[in-house]
């Protein structure tokens, strides 16, 4: 059970919000040693407010999104992802984790439904670690911070559970779009 249906919070005013989260992660990104962020991007809000954070904290050049689809994954979802990052001017890669996913569950048995969305979600900070080490490896970014990884990266989640549900939505509320992302704000 979320926090905000066991005890109501109050409104969140989201400018004051998103540059206290930006200074906080910005601060907790030079603390651990870095100055540049790698970050899974799926297209949804959670992953399209982390990255704006991420953007608002360090600038658009210290940034670099990585979309993880699996073979089901929703095209808009694809689509929405590469829409943030152009509206932020993030660079983003696209890194297919079907045939990790598939290596994995055809040798345990009956893996299906929660259990194939836990190796999904394992395969994809794999491939965030293993992205930002080979990144860090050959000088395209000297520092780079993963989200939810632990050393040699740092972990850091800007945005996860910081908030209630209640609160995430006074971010959405900020305003509408109009090109398929109506509900992924973007805090700029």
């Amino acid at each position: 059970m979320s926090i905000d249906k066991l005890l109501p919070l109050p409104p969140l005013e989201a400018n004051s919000a998103a540059d206290l989260i930006a200074t906080v992660l910005k601060s907790e990104v030079n603390r651990a040693g870095f100055n540049k962020v790698v970050l899974g991007l799926s297209g949804g809000i959670d992953s399209a407010l982390s990255l704006a954070l991420a953007v608002k904290a360090l600038g658009n050049e210290s940034v670099l999104a990585i979309r993880m689809p699996y073979e089901s994954s929703s095209p808009d979802s694809l689509e929405h992802a590469a829409l943030i990052c152009k509206e932020l001017g993030v660079s983003f890669e696209t890194i297919n984790i079907t045939g990790m996913v598939e290596g994995l569950v055809d040798q345990i048995p009956d893996c299906q439904g929660l259990r194939k969305g836990n190796v999904m979600a394992r395969a994809r900070m794999i491939t965030l670690y293993d992205f930002s080490a080979a990144k860090n490896a050959d000088g395209n970014f000297s520092k780079i911070l993963k989200t939810r990884v632990r050393p040699p990266t740092a972990a850091c989640s800007p945005f996860g559970r910081s908030l209630a549900g209640s609160q995430t939505a006074e971010f959405e509320k900020r305003d509408r779009r109009t090109d398929g992302l109506t509900h992924k704000r973007l805090f700029l």
